[in-house]
């Protein structure tokens, strides 16, 4: 019976690469998370003169765990066949986690904390144990074991810091997700076990490329919410309805600069790459940075929707014109994991937008806003005429 369920759980080459019906229920549960992160981040943000520090690496820190769950549910759906019961099984029960996680982020550093680390640590184990159970023998089990291993040893940094006060929280859940990241980095090596050489990683490229796209899609759908009730509860006055119209304009571009060429490319790249585990793993933190970029920036949006001609704070300034810097950043490292070369556009683009901040420290919130579009949309032309000229790039991934 264990030789038929690992059978039937070994994903085959021609299989079909579409997210399944399961995927994408699973990604509605993430929606709602990144609207709570999104919440957890603008609670953070200091009216005044101050960026709070505590708060913001509060946020960075659930971030980072709601989007391992993810990415780590990704990959086992790109290694193994999606269409098994042991996967159906696996994905309803990182559903439930995944709901509790979201419920339990608002008050991780407060009252909820056993709630958000019980549901993290439980998702954690769950899915490679679950997967372990159903291969048996089979040669894939090893590195399902390494992982739970490894799993167990962040596990014991976030139980107990859920029964610590919020500064020794921060500080064990910090080393909690560090080994979590660890692992990936290194092959989660076991005495006895060895390591799994990810360069080896074999995944469904089409399939793997195609989920990070729509999580990115997933982040932009959220900012728009964001974007469009922040408008929507309040007055209709000329500053709130221009700077709603920039808010709409930054996402949109954000949209274009992330899918023109490099974002339509993934999926090809990840099939021509030598070591496409590699390219999996180091698209992990690029599409990380890209998404955690989008949310920063609809918090600067819905910021300045809220008071457009109010004026300015670091805290403001930072957020708004660091979200896109953070994003062209990214940008420009996928363009380099995809094509394997770099763009002027993007090395400028990020520099400018970090001088520009001490600048926009005088002007209303409102000149922020359209600034960092305008450098969007200037990174979006130059990178249009760029390709014009050149020609569609082929992909050529450097792993």
């Amino acid at each position: 019976m264990a030789t038929d369920r690992a059978a039937d759980l070994v994903r085959e080459p021609d299989e079909p690469q579409r997210a399944t019906f399961i995927e994408l229920l699973f990604d509605v549960v993430f929606a709602f998370a990144l609207t709570r992160v999104s919440q957890q981040l603008l609670d953070s943000i200091d009216a005044g003169r101050r960026i709070e520090w505590l708060p913001v690496a509060e946020t960075l820190v659930l971030s980072l765990a709601v989007w391992n769950v993810w990415v780590f549910t990704c990959w086992i759906t790109s290694r193994f066949n999606r269409l098994s019961a042991t996967i159906h099984v696996t994905i309803s029960a990182l559903i439930l986690g995944s709901l509790l996680m979201a419920v339990g982020l608002p008050g991780a550093f407060d009252d909820r904390g056993l709630l958000f680390a019980g549901a993290y640590v439980g998702s954690q184990l769950g899915r490679p144990l679950i997967i372990i159970l159903a291969l048996g023998n089979h040669p894939r089990r090893r590195n399902q074991v390494r992982i739970l291993c490894w799993a167990v040893g962040s596990g014991v940094f976030w139980i107990v810091g859920a029964l610590l006060p919020a500064p020794f929280r921060l500080l064990l859940w910090t080393v909690g997700i560090g080994i979590d990241f660890l692992g990936v980095l290194l092959g989660w090596p076991v005495p006895g076990l060895g390591r799994e050489h990810n360069a080896w990683w074999r995944f469904a490229g089409e399939h793997l490329a195609e989920r990070y796209q729509q999580f990115f899609i997933l982040a932009l759908g959220e900012s728009i919410l964001f974007t469009g009730l922040t408008y929507g509860d309040g007055q209709l006055t000329f500053g709130r309805t221009l700077a709603f119209l920039f808010a709409l304009g930054s996402t949109l571009l954000l949209w274009h600069i992330y899918f023109y060429q490099a974002g339509k490319a993934l999926p090809d790249a990840m099939g021509r790459a030598d070591h496409p585990g590699r390219l999996g793993r180091s698209s992990n933190f690029t599409q990380y940075a890209l998404v955690a970029a989008v949310l920063v920036t609809a918090v600067a949006n819905e910021l300045a929707i809220n008071d457009p001609f109010g004026d300015p704070r670091l805290a403001f300034v930072a957020v708004t014109l660091g979200g896109p810097a953070v994003f062209l950043a990214a940008r420009l490292r996928f363009e380099w994991e995809v094509f394997g070369q770099r763009s002027l556009a993007l090395v400028i683009g990020p520099v400018l937008l970090c001088a520009l901040i001490p600048v926009m420290l005088h002007p209303p919130k409102l000149v922020a806003s359209i600034v960092a579009a305008g450098v969007l949309a200037s990174v979006a032309a130059v990178e249009l005429v760029r390709r014009k000229r050149a020609g569609r790039a082929e992909p050529a991934p450097p792993f």
